[in-house]
């Protein structure tokens, strides 16, 4: 929103990377940039028909897309993911600074994320301050799996460790004070995984685990009286409280609330998938405007909606099948964009967390994957050793 000379500068710089770099992709890469430039194109091509302007929603889309050309490029040249490590942790310093800086807005103006959002007045200089709004907030819930992976890595050196508790910290405290329901079901939806798909728990683990999970639910189900008393206790006074009223309420007795209002949104959308299913309604405003993918599936229909999912779950699909080491990061990298962005806009920041800091972590931190290779390396020099005393 306030940050025009940054995006020109990201699309000069991707430019420039390709044109550099074009000749080191592979035959198949080249495939999906034709892809991405088609759906690019057929946007576009949309909105000429209708007369419906999208260059303030497409730049963002376009600087999202983007972010996939390097994820390509690294895919098939893995090795130089090693020189990116710096990259992760400016990231993950900066991110923490922002955390901060954020926090203390909360304490000048309640709700001031979700002000952002809204573009108020003044807006622009709450956002020169450091302040982030909803896009940042999920951007930081993203990242999170990252710390838990990197801290795994017995080799880390301390600094490092002091970086990533930092920024474990005040990523739940930013997340908890945003007042941002569904980031707060994120930390949960992490916490869940992380129980569940433990890297060395076999199926019969795993079932266990889903068991106990169940089981606590249903302890929450039978004893949901209490628990909303104790909500609305605790939510009261705070930016939670209309929330949970609505959540509470609109579950019980379906009141019209905050969860009223985007329902019908949501619904807006799905209706204009139903009656044009194949190419959409073509028009923006005939869509809810509250869901990235609901919205785009709405708007173009089955088949470009439907390239933006395989799109967004490229990089945590393509690690979950071939870095067998990385799968409960994987299914959180997975999960997360898929839940926020459809029920959610899209946040293009999130193509800078999906296809280049998550290879990165998963190359360079990745314990299990080490090990792997130090295995390998090991049977390699055994091998040597053994044909050098035969012969």
């Amino acid at each position: 929103m306030y940050s025009g000379v940054a995006r020109a500068l990201v699309l000069l710089g991707v430019g420039a990377f390709l044109a550099v770099s074009y000749d080191r992709f592979s035959s198949d890469s080249k495939y999906v940039f034709i892809t991405l430039g088609a759906l690019i194109a057929y946007i576009y091509f949309v909105s000429f028909i209708t007369g419906e302007s999208v260059s303030s929603r497409t730049i963002p889309l376009i600087i999202f897309l983007c972010n996939v050309l390097f994820f390509l490029y690294y895919k098939y040249n893995e090795k130089e993911l090693k020189e990116l490590k710096s990259i992760l942790w400016i990231a993950l310093i900066l991110n923490t600074t922002f955390n901060i800086t954020t926090l203390i807005g909360y304490n000048t103006k309640a709700n001031v994320s979700r002000l952002l959002a809204k573009n108020f007045d003044g807006a622009e200089v709450y956002a020169r301050q450091g302040i982030g709004g909803f896009g940042f907030v999920y951007t930081t819930l993203l990242i999170l799996p990252f710390d838990f992976t990197i801290l795994k890595n017995k080799e880390l050196r301390l600094i490092y460790k002091v970086i990533v508790i930092a920024h474990i910290i005040t990523s739940i405290y930013m997340i908890l004070s945003s007042g941002y329901t569904l980031a707060v079901i994120g930390i949960l939806i992490i916490v869940a995984v992380s129980l569940i798909f433990s890297n060395k728990a076999g199926s019969a683990d795993i079932f266990k685990r889903f068991v106990l999970i169940a089981i606590v639910c249903a302890v929450l189900f039978w004893q949901w009286g209490e628990i909303k008393n104790g909500l609305e206790s605790i939510s009261e006074g705070t930016m939670y409280e209309d929330k949970v009223h609505d959540l509470l309420y609109g579950v019980d007795d379906n009141d019209e609330g905050s969860f009223g209002v985007r329902e019908e949104r949501y619904q807006r959308s799905i209706n204009s998938f139903l009656e044009h299913p194949l190419f959409g309604s073509g028009n923006f405003v005939s869509v809810g405007k509250h869901s990235f993918l609901l919205d785009t599936y709405g708007q173009y229909g089955f088949f470009v909606g439907t390239a933006f999912v395989i799109i967004i779950t490229m990089s945590a699909r393509y690690y979950y099948k071939k870095k067998n080491v990385a799968k409960k990061l994987s299914i959180l990298e997975l999960i997360l964009p898929l839940i926020l962005l459809t029920l959610n806009s899209m946040v293009f920041a999130f193509g800078i967390v999906l296809f280049i800091l998550y290879p990165i972590v998963v190359y360079n931190y990745c314990e299990e994957k080490k090990i792997e290779e130090s295995k390998r390396n090991y049977s390699g020099l055994q091998r040597r050793e053994i044909h050098r005393e035969m012969s």
